[in-house]
C-alpha cells in the first residue's frame, strides 16, 4: 500500500496453472478467466499500486476467443511445507490437510533454475511412508528444514482424513452471519456439490448445514478437500478425497460444482461484485475468479451495511438497534472480480443473500425476491441501497425457522380469532 514494491494480485487458480506452464518449459499460459474483471489489462491489468507500472497479462486471440495470457513465471526460491523428508530429500505430505500446488511451485523453481528449501516436521527411513503421499522428488530440493515443533492443526487426524473422530455439536450463537448461512443453507438443492469460499461460506455454512441435518451435501474447498466438514482455514473434517490444488482449480473452471457459495465486499446497480480490493482493504481475489468462471449456480454472501451495525437475530426476526455506516451495495464497485453481465450472458444463475433478503442478479440489475422477517423493505432494505433496486410483485418473507438458532423452540402463536 505504501507502494514500496511492485505489486500484482493474480487469480489463484490462474497463478497455480503458470507455474505448472513454467515448470514444462513453457513461454506462457492462456485462459478465459479473468476476461471483464480487475486483471483484464482493460480494467487494470491485476496492478495493486502505481509501483506496478504495467500489465501483467495481455489480451490475446484463440480460435475467436478472448483469453489473457501471462508470460512464465521465473520462481528464484520455492519455500514449501511438507509432513516428512527422506535422506534423498524425497517430500512427503502423509500428515497434511492439503499440499496447496507445492509441486508446482516446486518444478518452477527447478525448472527456472532455482532453489526448493522445505520445511518438515520429521525425518523418515526408506519406505516408511507409502510413496503415494510423496508429492516433491528429492531431485529439486535443495534443502531440508526440520522444525523443531509440528504445526498442530495440520497434524489433526480429523482434517487430514486419518480419523473420524466425533465433531462437537453445533453452536446455539445466532449471529446476522449463523442466519444468513441457514438461509444459504436452505437453498441448496438435494445432492448438491457445493464449493465455499473465504469468510461466512467456509465458516458458518457447513456448521447451519449440519444443525440442518444436511448431510446430502458434498461439499468442497478451492486448497484440496472433497466432502466432509470445512472449517476455517480451507481444510475439512472428514475429508472424503484430498486433490491437488491445480486439479481442482480445472474442475471447478470447467463448471464441477452444483453451486458455489461465496461472499462479497461490494455489490453493485449491475450485480458486479467486489471482494478483492475496497474500503482501504486488500484481501484480493484468491480463487474467486476461478470459480465464478465455471460454476453456473452462484450465491454471495454478506451483510447490507457493516461497520457500527448493531443487530440481533430473534425468533421473531431481525432486530435492528443502529445501521451500519459502510453501504456494501455500491452505485459503481471500486474492483470488478464478478462481471455480472458476462456471467448472465453465460447463462449463470446469480443470487445475492444478506441479513435483510435475498436478490436476484438479471440484466435489469437487482431484483428483492424474498425478505427476512421483522425487515421493513422501504427503510431497512431499499432506503439503504443507493441506486434503484426492483421489488418482485410475489415478493415473499422467508420461514421464521431460519431465525432459529439449533436449539431454539419455535415460536408459538396464538390463533388468530
Amino acid at each position: 500500500m505504501n507502494n514500496t514494491a511492485a505489486t500484482w494480485n493474480l487469480p489463484m487458480g490462474t497463478l497455480v496453472q503458470l507455474l505448472r506452464a513454467t515448470a514444462a518449459g513453457r513461454s506462457g499460459f492462456a485462459t478465459p478467466v479473468g476476461i471483464g474483471t480487475f486483471v483484464d489489462p482493460r480494467q487494470g491489468g491485476g496492478r495493486v499500486n502505481e509501483a506496478a507500472d504495467h500489465d501483467i497479462c495481455r489480451v490475446i486471440d484463440v480460435a475467436g476467443e478472448e483469453q489473457l495470457y501471462y508470460p512464465r513465471l521465473p520462481v528464484d526460491v520455492a519455500m514449501v511445507k511438507a509432513s516428512a523428508a527422506d535422506a534423498r530429500g524425497n517430500l512427503f505430505f502423509d500428515r497434511e490437510a492439503f499440499d496447496h500446488g507445492t509441486i508446482e511451485l516446486a518444478m518452477a523453481a527447478f525448472q527456472s533454475g532455482g532453489k526448493v528449501i522445505a520445511e518438515v516436521d520429521r525425518m523418515v527411513g526408506p519406505g516408511e511412508i507409502h510413496p503415494r503421499m510423496g508429492r516433491i522428488p528429492g531431485r529439486i530440493v535443495e534443502a531440508v528444514v526440520v522444525a523443531d515443533d509440528a504445526w498442530e492443526d495440520e497434524q489433526d487426524p480429523v482434517i487430514t482424513g486419518a480419523s473420524h473422530a466425533p465433531l462437537p455439536d453445533v453452536s446455539d450463537r445466532n449471529l446476522p452471519r449463523d442466519m444468513i448461512a441457514r438461509i444459504a443453507v436452505s437453498q441448496v438443492p438435494e445432492g448438491a456439490m457445493v464449493n465455499l469460499g473465504a469468510g461466512l461460506p467456509m465458516y458458518e455454512v457447513p456448521e447451519m448445514a449440519r444443525a440442518a441435518g444436511r448431510s446430502d451435501i458434498y461439499f468442497t474447498v478451492e486448497q484440496g478437500p472433497m466432502g466432509g466438514w470445512p472449517k476455517v482455514g480451507g481444510v475439512s473434517r472428514h475429508p472424503e478425497v484430498i486433490l491437488d490444488q491445480n486439479e481442482v482449480f480445472q474442475f471447478y473452471e470447467g463448471g464441477g460444482p452444483d453451486v458455489s457459495i461465496l461472499s462479497f465486499g461490494e455489490v453493485d446497480a449491475e450485480g458486479n461484485i467486489n471482494v478483492s480490493k475496497f474500503s482501504g482493504m486488500l484481501p484480493g481475489c484468491g480463487g474467486f475468479i476461478n470459480i465464478v468462471h465455471g460454476v453456473r449456480r452462484l450465491m454471495f454472501c454478506g451483510t447490507l451495511t457493516t461497520s457500527k451495525l448493531d443487530e440481533t437475530v430473534t425468533p421473531e426476526g431481525l432486530h435492528i438497534a443502529s445501521e451500519g455506516r459502510i453501504r456494501r451495495f455500491v452505485p459503481k464497485v471500486e474492483q470488478i472480480t464478478f462481471n455480472a453481465r458476462l456471467g448472465l450472458a453465460a447463462g449463470k444463475e446469480v443470487s445475492v443473500i444478506t441479513d435483510r433478503g435475498v436478490f436476484e442478479v438479471t440484466t435489469r440489475g437487482l431484483v428483492l425476491r424474498q425478505v427476512v422477517p421483522g425487515v421493513d423493505i422501504a427503510r431497512d432494505i431499499l432506503g439503504q441501497i443507493p441506486f434503484e433496486v426492483s421489488v418482485a410483485t410475489d415478493v415473499e418473507t422467508l420461514p421464521l425457522s431460519l431465525m432459529r438458532a439449533p436449539s431454539m423452540p419455535a415460536v408459538s402463536r396464538a390463533a388468530p380469532g
